[in-house]
């Protein structure tokens, strides 16, 4: 669980730090969380890739027995694409 003692935005970054621990969260990472409506601390397994050639970031993460992943344009933001599979199914 991540407890948020300071938060800075930096190019593009938010990093967020508590009890020791730090997760640097991409724009890509942040506006794929908010479409699902959670939280960083909230999921598990979270990992992004930037495409430079495409400007895209993909990233996946997982909540509750669901993985999500999500292509999320680097410029503007917007969700590309975005699906959820059933974790086994």
């Amino acid at each position: 669980e991540i407890v948020i003692a300071a938060e800075e935005v930096i190019l593009g970054c938010r990093a967020e730090i508590g009890r020791g621990l730090m997760r640097v969260l991409v724009i890509g990472d942040i506006r794929a969380l908010s479409h699902a409506g959670l939280k960083a601390e909230e999921v598990t397994r979270l990992r992004s890739e930037y495409d430079r050639e495409d400007k895209v970031y993909e990233v996946e993460f997982d909540f509750d027995g669901w993985d999500y992943e999500y292509k999320i344009h680097a410029v503007s933001g917007e969700v590309i694409s975005s699906t959820q599979k059933k974790i086994g199914a």
